[in-house]
């Protein structure tokens, strides 16, 4: 109604002027992209469970796909900055309050939200959204109620294993396999607690396909720097910094590699067709 394209004419001038400046390459935005980053995804949590809000949602929609197409941008996301936004992209595609936006808006937004997760997944350094993945989900994967959240992110942390042999040769081996670490830890803690009070496995199912995931991850990076994870894992040497012998890369270019066709994950979709059918239900439903 009229509240709505009001709240969508505030918002306007805003949008404009950030869609200019990343068209444009205004250096000013690296340093901004933080921040800017965590005001996407408030807004964001507030109007895509606000129906009436629809207009100024597809126009914050559209400047969050305009910032993830942009690689030189997204390359800049630390894993704090990627956590954040993969766990509010996936928290929003599995949102029942789409529902209220009626059947065809709600798909279209669907669509809209696995295009956005599938740019940021592409276009971000692999290295850290591989630990930012790794790390949503060990802080989850024993939460039976996280159990649909997990299911997404070891579907991510699956579409970024298919290239990462191709990939290997150019990451930081320190982030990956420290959070490969950390969710091993993190679920094995947390079936100890369960069995010291008594209790039945905590998620096991999730942990289980978690855990896979991460080895899965480990057997990509072997193929190419099987001897840098020996190495590692024993203990036997310091944790390197980034780059490879194998690749002839220094540390700090290896921090900005070149991306070949291989490097961004497939172009399917992150939701599921049942998290896609299940919007079409609640929507239909919600009638």
């Amino acid at each position: 109604g009229d509240t709505a394209d009001v709240a969508a004419e505030k918002l306007s001038p805003v949008l404009g002027e950030l869609k200019a400046a990343v068209a444009a390459g205004d250096e000013r935005l690296v340093a901004l992209m933080p921040p800017l980053c965590d005001a996407l995804a408030a807004r964001l949590r507030s109007l895509l469970r606000t129906p009436s809000e629809l207009p100024a949602c597809k126009a914050v929609l559209s400047l969050g796909m305009q910032l993830m197409s942009t690689e030189s941008l997204v390359r800049r996301l630390d894993v704090n900055a990627l956590k954040l936004l993969l766990i509010e992209l996936l928290h929003r595609l599995l949102d029942p309050s789409l529902a209220a936006f009626g059947a065809t808006s709600a798909q279209h937004l669907l669509q809209t939200l696995n295009v956005l997760m599938l740019k940021l997944l592409q276009n971000a350094k692999r290295d850290w959204a591989l630990a930012a993945l790794l790390d949503l989900l060990g802080a989850r994967a024993a939460d039976e109620a996280q159990r649909e959240v997990c299911g997404l992110l070891i579907r991510c942390v699956g579409k970024l294993n298919k290239t990462l042999v191709e990939a290997a040769p150019h990451l930081d081996l320190a982030s990956v396999v420290g959070a490969i670490e950390r969710l091993q830890a993190a679920l094995a803690e947390s079936q100890r607690d369960a069995a010291g009070g008594g209790e039945g496995p905590v998620g096991a199912s999730t942990a289980a396909k978690a855990i896979e995931a991460s080895r899965e991850t480990l057997r990509a990076l072997s193929l190419s720097r099987a001897d840098e994870l020996l190495l590692m894992l024993r203990k036997e040497a310091p944790l390197p910094q980034g780059g490879s012998r194998h690749s002839g890369r220094s540390s700090s270019r290896s921090q900005t590699p070149s991306r070949s066709p291989a490097d961004g994950p497939t172009s399917s979709g992150i939701a599921t067709s049942r998290t896609r059918a299940s919007a079409r239900r609640h929507s239909t439903e919600g009638r």
